[in-house]
């Protein structure tokens, strides 16, 4: 996990080089939600390391970017790096807050009461 910890910090320092457009942004922002929501999912697999739901929660919206790119007309050479970024910043972060807090819904039908309570793991 440190090893992507490291390459995303190597990949945004050599974004941040680039022109930042409004594009890149949406590149950006698309690909962590896309990131985000994938790690959230596959969280609960109990078979895999937090790295590999990091890698395996990046390759959905990685993949919507190369589509994207393959068939977009105004691609541009900092996209795919922006989709990849974007999509492994999401996972660590899913990843991360997934690991420190839990959440719990209870419901009591007998007394028709409904609880959520949340914590924080230190």
């Amino acid at each position: 996990m440190k090893k992507i910890k490291l390459i995303v910090v190597f990949m945004l320092l050599t974004e941040m080089t680039m022109a930042f457009d409004s594009r890149t942004k949406y590149h950006l922002a698309v690909s962590a939600v896309i990131g985000y929501a994938s790690e959230t999912i596959l969280h609960e697999v109990e078979f895999l390391s937090d790295t590999e739901k990091v890698l395996l929660a990046s390759l959905p919206a990685i993949g919507i970017g190369a589509y994207k790119e393959l068939t977009d007309k105004k691609g541009e050479k900092g996209d795919m790096l922006a989709n990849t970024l974007g999509s492994i910043v999401g996972a660590v972060i899913s990843n991360s807050l997934n690991n420190n807090f839990f959440f719990k819904v209870e419901h009591r039908e007998r007394i028709k009461e409904t609880k959520m309570s949340m914590g924080y793991k230190f």
